[in-house]
């Protein structure tokens, strides 16, 4: 079997050696493929890198890490879970590397909604391979998904001091810096990405987001437009255009800018993402109808491409559109659909037992708006204790704010703001919750503080952000 290192200096793969995690396979033409594939996914260009991993693949079907990555690129939850577990079962083979291994194992635990598990594999593969930035890339990328922010900066700091020339950590270490506020930072690391490869339109996308996050809608649209100059079907930028948009008042415009985008998509998945920042629009602009038509036509896609997982995200969403409408049983019906397809599918059990664990949370949130209380905290203490016994700080994040917005309907204003600090500070209702609590306490200035805050939050293509956005400000200026 062909070793080689896993390491890009750029564009260029470097000798190997025994301190590299290891790539392993039977062609030396499907590791160039497989490396060139890489390089692409990684700068979120997936329509181009599925086609040369696809190649590699086909040439060395045996090639674990290559299936691992491919699933990033398909366009259908369905090809992801598939490619994923194909890695995953060629991963026990005797000539895949233990480092490859663990980048496998790692990326399943995370499907199935285990991250201390995918932390246990990252941290051994930074002990196998401490000279290896993409190590440390992707414990960084762990830590990041953890919404760990400090500790993400550590890692890719480490794999930038291994190779400075190396871009991904680059780019990660600037959003870990905008997360955690340090926005002079952040466009350091942003503006050497862009030095390190300017001809690629992620640096420019990944600038842009930086820029409307502080308010510069002008600019980051221009900034989007650079990265569109090199590629035309970059999707992140059209949803970036899109997002600045909205926020300066001009919804029509967001749509027309992803209607032109939509027609000229390369594959569902493109397709798909248009719609649901359409979607995000109409919510913003308060139009709860219209979106919903937009979703329907996104979860259309899906069920012509027989894709469980997505379709019940489809129908999830729709759920919170029509809380937000205050139609509180066609969302219980939608979230009821969403559970029933899922367990009814071929998903594997860990993603159903996911799909369950989503359904308890949307279901209690509906029956707090019906005034159930009694089912909104059985349904609470049964998300909690799922949430402890996998030690899922996220999902005991949002078992917290579950209970804060219980609390906060049941104007305990007290309760519902030690819920609510306990629960995630980047989601947007979370911030508009706290003002509501702080406002029921009767303190303005708290609350003003908070509804500032969640006005000036800018998220990307943010369903959240676009509920809350308009009745934020809204009260904002009552105040």
């Amino acid at each position: 079997m062909l070793t080689v290192s896993s390491l890009i200096c750029g564009l260029l793969v470097c000798s190997s050696g025994s301190d590299k995690i290891p790539v392993t396979t039977s062609s030396e033409e499907a590791l160039k493929l497989y490396l060139q594939g890489r390089d692409l996914w990684e700068k979120l260009r997936h329509h181009e890198a599925y086609e040369y991993l696809e190649k590699a693949i086909a040439i060395d079907p045996s090639f674990a890490l290559a299936y691992n990555d491919f699933g990033y690129c398909q366009p259908t939850a369905k090809g992801y879970f598939a490619m994923v577990e194909k890695a995953v079962s060629l991963s026990e083979n005797v000539n895949v590397s233990e480092g490859e291994r663990l980048i496998i194992l790692g990326h399943q635990a995370a499907i199935h909604a285990d991250p201390a598990r995918q932390k246990e594999y990252y941290l051994r593969l930074v002990e196998l391979y401490p000279k290896d930035e993409w190590a440390h890339n992707i414990l960084g990328g762990h830590y990041f998904s953890q919404r760990q922010y400090a500790e993400a900066v550590e890692q890719y700091k480490e794999a930038i001091r291994i190779n400075d020339k190396f871009t991904s950590p680059y780019n990660q270490l600037g959003y870990a810096y905008r997360f955690l506020g340090e926005y002079e930072k952040a466009e350091k690391a942003f503006r050497k990405y862009i030095e390190l490869i300017p001809d690629n339109p992620n640096p420019y996308d990944s600038y842009a987001e930086l820029l409307m996050k502080m308010g510069n809608y002008g600019e980051s649209i221009e900034s989007y437009h650079k990265a569109l100059e090199l590629d035309p079907n970059f999707t992140a930028s059209h949803m970036g255009i899109a997002c600045n948009l909205n926020f300066l008042g001009k919804h029509k415009d967001a749509r027309d800018q992803l209607e032109e985008f939509f027609d000229v998509a390369l594959d569902d998945r493109q397709r798909r993402e248009a719609l649901y920042a359409m979607a995000i629009s109409y919510v913003d602009e308060g139009k709860p109808g219209e979106a919903l038509k937009q979703l329907e036509r996104q979860y259309r896609i899906a069920e012509r491409a027989d894709d469980p997982a997505r379709m019940a995200e489809d129908l999830n969403t729709m759920g919170y559109v029509l809380i937000d409408d205050e139609n509180y049983e066609a969302a219980k019906a939608k979230f009821e659909a969403a559970i029933k397809l899922t367990e009814e599918s071929n998903l594997a059990k860990e993603i159903k037992e996911n799909y369950r664990r989503v359904s308890i949370n949307n279901l209690a949130r509906v029956a707090v708006k019906m005034q159930d209380f009694a089912a909104a905290r059985v349904d609470l203490a049964e998300y909690r204790k799922r949430a402890e016994s996998m030690n899922n700080p996220r999902l005991i994040a949002e078992a917290h704010e579950l209970a804060g917005i219980i609390a906060l309907e049941e104007k305990q204003y007290d309760q519902a703001l030690e819920e609510l600090a306990q629960a995630s500070q980047y989601e947007p209702g979370n911030i508009y919750r706290t003002a509501l609590a702080y406002l029921g306490k009767g303190d303005k200035d708290k609350a003003g503080e908070w509804l500032e805050k969640l006005v000036k939050y800018n998220a990307l293509n943010d369903l959240s952000y676009a509920l809350y956005r308009g009745r934020g400000k809204e009260l904002l200026e009552s105040l």
